[in-house]
């Protein structure tokens, strides 16, 4: 009877080793599957932030070093697609001399006015007429300031760095207040439409500016000593007269910038950021520490 009865005693045993391994099997193989998965870096190193600009050459370098903005030819091709490309050559031409501007010698005379022609020859209006200035593509037509020059563009620049972190966290906060369900593919689609789109949409044509007047001292200070912050006006002009948004202008273009090298540059890792962090904070509920902090270490506002 002792080996009758020793049967089933060790099909138990062997049974009990087996669901044993199979439970361990079950909370190793995920364990390795979830460290061999690539994943992005949801915040970002001092040296990574500092990186930026990540294109290396100046628009309009006459042929030389990598393809200008613009591609093979001078037509803009797809409206967004160009006037996005067109946000990181600005970034990227931190030339001495303010930004490159040296259109005529991308073609030479040959599209020159002429004598008889009253227009402005400088190579600002060159630019501008003939549709390489990184600007025309994201704005149709010019403002009151006039053309894009060196010095409207230097402060561009410096406005879209002085004020990087107010706009972006005022962005991500309009994203959150729009998405149903804050997934890494919702958040994907709706950051894709672009800088150029996003800023026009949802800063622009809702009245958001930046500005010198109303600050009360708060704010960006410029090199010239001009304190400019980022506000919102309901009352303002754009919001009646959206086809307003389409006028150049130094203020507005920088807002095209600060988006640029903010979320444009880094959308892998404040998407990785924002789901990784996000810690309870329900779909379209406002949360600006949370907004504010994915701004600062993954977007690299304050670099």
């Amino acid at each position: 009877m002792a080996p009758i009865m020793g049967r089933p005693l060790l099909f138990g045993f062997h049974q009990l080793c087996a669901e044993r391994e199979r439970s361990a099997l079950g909370f190793v193989l995920p364990l390795l599957l979830l460290l061999a998965e690539p994943r992005v870096q949801s915040a970002a190193s001092e040296a990574e932030c500092r990186s930026y600009p990540i294109r290396g050459a100046a628009f309009g370098g006459g042929g030389a070093g990598p393809t200008p903005w613009w591609g093979a030819g001078l037509g803009p091709g797809q409206e967004t697609g160009a006037a996005d490309r067109s946000l990181g050559a600005t970034l990227s031409s931190l030339d001495s001399s303010g930004i490159g501007l040296d259109g005529p010698s991308l073609w030479g005379s040959g599209m020159d006015l002429g004598p008889a022609s009253m227009d402005d020859h400088s190579a600002a209006a060159a630019e501008w007429r003939t549709g390489v200035s990184p600007e025309h593509s994201r704005f149709s037509r010019l403002g009151a300031g006039g053309l894009p020059t060196s010095a409207g563009r230097r402060l561009a620049l410096e406005l879209s760095s002085g004020l990087a972190c107010r706009a972006c966290q005022h962005m991500l906060n309009e994203m959150w207040a729009n998405l149903t369900e804050p997934s890494n593919l919702s958040m994907r689609r709706w950051l894709s439409n672009g800088c150029v789109d996003l800023v026009r949409r949802h800063q622009f044509r809702k009245g958001w500016q930046v500005t010198s007047e109303g600050c009360d001292g708060a704010g960006y200070r410029t090199a010239d000593g001009t304190v400019w912050c980022f506000l919102q006006d309901v009352l303002a002009e754009v919001v009646r007269k959206p086809d307003l948004a389409q006028e150049y202008d130094p203020a507005k273009d920088a807002l095209f910038l600060a988006c640029e090298r903010t979320l444009g540059a880094n959308l892998d890792r404040v998407v990785a950021f924002l789901l990784k962090q996000r810690q309870g904070t329900w779909a379209m509920q406002r949360n600006e520490r949370f907004t504010g902090s994915a701004c600062a270490q993954a977007a690299c506002c304050d670099a």
